[in-house]
């Protein structure tokens, strides 16, 4: 009918859109099990943008099917039937990311300013980390680049940035199953001093067994999520023992990576 190019969209192929434009390319994507009300036109005028900037088809198609996902992702749910998509829920996602890196560089200052704090950093060195709302893979969570180490007193090494830290992220992302709030976290040194310290400011205290974890698991998910559901709730400390070449390790949780730093400074000080 003229078309130089055909785009098939729908859920009928898990998400995968088909371009075609004189050859066939998929377009894949995660499936969303969301309102998708509008998603069809949310698309396709996100597509003309594209294209009126001047970007190519096959970019232009990605774009668009990053925009729309994240549409449907930030939809909300309301009245009966589909409920519609949130065009502005990629931009509001950007701006939610600028708000986390400037958490997280507040946090490593207030630790900066705090002599007492390099006496907490583990032998492998500390990072903070927090979340950005509905986080689903460490790249969603900003972290130190290099970790927080004892040179000089406490330094951060490297930028804040978004998948960052592994570890932080995982045992974040773990503690968010359980409290999709607690967003932020941080590793410090284990002792019974500092554990005895943590008591005495009356932080809500949990631990897991390394000895127990089950082979072929990853011991960040096993061990928050074990700690959290003996306790009942997610508390403000979660440590472990350690075991055969892994040190003995304190993690403390919070609302924002800024929450988290202050109940360190107050540890660090006790």
């Amino acid at each position: 009918m003229g078309a130089n190019a055909v785009i098939v969209t729908g859920g009928h192929l898990d998400g995968i859109d088909v371009l075609y434009d004189g050859g066939f390319e998929l377009i894949e994507r995660e499936r969303i099990n969301k309102g998708t009300h509008g998603a069809r036109c949310t698309y396709s005028a996100a597509l003309t943008a594209y294209l009126a900037k001047g970007l190519a088809l096959r970019e232009a198609a990605m774009k668009a099917k990053e925009f729309v996902v994240a549409s449907i992702k930030g939809g909300m749910n309301v009245g009966d039937g589909s409920s519609p998509v949130n065009p502005l829920a990629l931009i509001l996602r950007e701006t939610e990311r600028y708000d986390v890196l400037k958490d997280v560089r507040n946090a490593v200052s207030l630790l900066e300013k705090c002599d007492e704090f390099s006496k907490l950093i583990p032998e492998v060195g500390s990072n903070i980390g927090m979340a950005i709302k509905g986080a689903t893979s460490i790249k969603d969570v900003a972290a130190v680049r290099g970790r927080i180490v004892r040179i000089d007193g406490a330094r951060a090494v490297g930028e804040v940035d978004f998948g960052a830290s592994s570890h932080v992220a995982r045992f974040i992302l773990a503690t968010m199953q359980f409290d999709e709030k607690m967003r932020g976290g941080m590793n410090i040194k284990y002792s019974p001093s500092i554990l005895s310290r943590c008591k005495r400011l009356k932080l809500s205290i949990a631990s897991f067994d390394r000895k127990e974890e089950p082979k072929g698991v990853d011991t960040m998910e096993w061990g928050i999520s074990t700690a959290i559901k003996e306790f009942g709730s997610v508390p403000d400390i979660i440590y472990d023992l350690g075991s055969v070449g892994k040190e003995p390790m304190i993690r403390v949780l919070g609302c924002s990576a800024t929450d988290v730093a202050q109940k360190v400074v107050k540890i660090a000080k006790r």
